[in-house]
């Protein structure tokens, strides 16, 4: 299956750096909604599988390798 930005990427508008995929829209969206209404919309049943997932507000600190 094809990434949504393949297309984008052959035709020069994308690099290769820039792909996303279907799940960075989401978490795009997600992020979107909670800074302009407040609220992570309805995309699972439990919202604590919503903000886990897709809310990108929060920082998290990784170790390095």
């Amino acid at each position: 299956m094809a990434a949504p930005d393949d297309g984008a990427i052959a035709e020069g508008v994308l690099t290769p750096a820039q792909r996303f995929t279907f799940h960075d829209l989401r978490a795009f969206y997600a992020t979107e909604h909670k800074r302009q209404r407040g609220a992570l919309p309805d995309l699972h049943k439990n919202p604590a599988t919503t903000a886990g997932i897709y809310d990108r507000n929060r920082e998290v600190k990784r170790s390095a390798i």
